[in-house]
């Protein structure tokens, strides 16, 4: 019966579509103000299914650097890695129309006691991760908008880079013939604002979806790109100055 409810509600691969409070929940678990950053941005896919003849339920979360895939079976509890690969003790349950994950540390581990409850919501999926006093929710919405129109035939990098490109033309009219803007675009109006919002997120769309379907870790290599521009712009050459670096780097 439970196995049954779970294929009916929550089996398919959800896409995120947004988070809230994601920063203070990975700043509870320990993870660096870069990271935190970078993970905001990060996208992520997350495919429940199950399997009647062993009946387990598996979940898989692919994200721009790593993959997990973890088989449960329902009031078992297995041995799996967190996210950041400490061993933990979980037990997955089916309770009141809701799959909730808990988890504690396996002996010597790091990891923290966290409790991971997966629910629908007005068409969504909400992932609401609590870690001691800190709640993190995660929403995602179902990949098969793309794929029952099939439109993944067209999201090759030139086509998605394209269609980027056409964004922001989009995002850079809204600026034209405006002059100079002061920061937090003081002379926005309301509606402007959630215009330009509203560019500003089909860039970045187009941008975190080329990087999947090149295979690039998008938060991993701008954290390499802000080592590499500190070496290439060091404070006592730089300071106060918008040059290029080839303007000095060869002196």
């Amino acid at each position: 019966m439970a196995l049954a409810e779970i294929e009916s509600t929550l089996c398919g691969t959800w896409m995120l579509q947004r988070s809230e409070n994601l920063d203070e929940y990975l700043k509870a678990v320990g993870i660096n103000f870069v990271m935190r950053k970078m993970a905001n941005s990060a996208s992520s896919t997350m495919t429940i299914s199950v399997d009647k003849n062993t009946e387990k339920v598996r979940i898989i979360i692919k994200g721009p650097k790593k993959e997990t895939n973890n088989e449960f079976s329902l009031n078992t509890e297995v041995e799996i890695m967190d996210p950041q690969d400490n061993p933990v003790k979980a037990t997955l349950t089916w309770e009141d129309g809701k799959l909730v994950t808990n988890s504690e540390p396996a002996t010597g581990s790091k990891a923290k006691v966290t409790k991971v409850t997966r629910e629908i919501k007005d068409g969504e999926l909400v992932m609401t991760i609590n870690l001691g006093e800190v709640a993190c929710k995660r929403r995602k919405i179902q990949s098969e908008f793309v794929q029952e129109r099939n439109w993944n035939q067209y999201h090759t990098p030139r086509n998605l880079l394209l269609a980027m490109m056409g964004e922001v033309g989009e995002l850079a009219e809204i600026f034209q013939w405006r002059g100079e803007v002061p920061v937090g675009v003081p002379d926005f109006s309301e509606a402007e604002k959630k215009h330009l919002g509203q560019e500003m997120g089909d860039v970045l769309l187009y941008l975190i979806r080329m990087a999947e379907q090149c295979g690039v870790d998008l938060p991993q290599v701008t954290m390499d790109k802000i080592g590499l521009n500190k070496q290439k712009y060091p404070v006592d050459k730089v300071y106060g100055k918008s040059d290029k670096y080839t303007a000095y780097s060869e002196k």
